[in-house]
């Protein structure tokens, strides 16, 4: 055989195995939806089984809300991913559907530049142990951790705890503020408004440094509080709670966050 013909013989070989790994992985993604519509700062979409939310958004945003549903996303442990095909943003799966969360998955799109911007997401799931990312987010070229494996998301209505630690917090905000929880640390972060006052925390046992769920019991307040980032190894076990007043003025929030 000629050096050539090796040459030619051994690019065919690793040509046709390259093809096979690729269509392996394809065959384990399972597409969920692909979503079209303007965002500006921030936004979440929460899937579950065939439903798909869009929050924090104004109402125009959610009139103007495009998604197609592809499939169903499965009652059993796996991984979501997603891919940003438009937007100058950030797209990152934040939870990870779990028998904890009632198998949700839940999707930020982060826009941090003035104005809005046009995106088009597409969601892909794949059954637990397929390859992915640290991010679930598919324009990245790193592996998956092992921080989404039992996630913990909740909308604040009820769900699951571990009873090891609490939080009380109550404060007056306006818009949008973000509770960051590392360890006994608890700092409000202004989102968009003219932030918070008349704060009041305090703490029975520090947030774990291992993967924890979390549940909001919300006492008092007009708009929505949510969990939107779980303490993992990939954040410093860092738990987010997102207060979202949405009216004028301001609003009176007390809730516990326990875990």
């Amino acid at each position: 055989m000629t050096l050539q013909r090796s040459i030619a013989t051994g690019a065919a070989l690793a040509a046709a195995l390259l093809v096979t790994a690729v269509a392996g992985l394809a065959a384990q993604q399972r597409p969920l939806f692909e979503w079209r519509g303007r965002v500006d700062r921030e936004a979440l979409l929460v899937m579950r089984g065939r439903s798909l939310e869009l929050r924090n958004v104004s109402r125009v945003e959610r009139l103007r809300d495009r998604p197609r549903i592809v499939d169903v996303l499965p009652r059993q442990d796996g991984f979501v991913t997603v891919r940003r095909l438009d937007g100058r943003g950030r797209v990152d799966v934040v939870e990870q559907p779990n028998r904890d969360n009632g198998y949700t998955a839940v999707i930020r799109i982060r826009d941090e530049r003035a104005g809005d911007d046009g995106y088009r997401v597409a969601a892909y799931w794949q059954p637990r142990g397929g390859r992915g990312n640290g991010s679930g987010a598919w324009d990245r070229g790193r592996d998956r951790d092992d921080r989404d494996r039992d996630g913990g998301w909740n909308s604040g209505n009820g769900g699951y705890s571990n009873g090891r630690g609490l939080l009380h917090w109550s404060g007056a905000v306006d818009d949008q503020v973000e509770l960051r929880i590392q360890g006994r640390d608890v700092r409000a972060l202004n989102v968009s408004g003219d932030g918070v006052r008349d704060v009041r925390s305090s703490m029975d046992g520090a947030l774990p440094r291992r993967d924890v769920a979390l549940h909001v019991d919300k006492h008092q307040g007009r708009g929505q509080v949510d969990v939107v980032q779980r303490p993992a190894a990939w954040n410093g076990y860092t738990a987010i709670i997102r207060v979202r007043d949405g009216r004028a003025g301001v609003g009176y929030y007390d809730f516990d966050v326990s875990w």
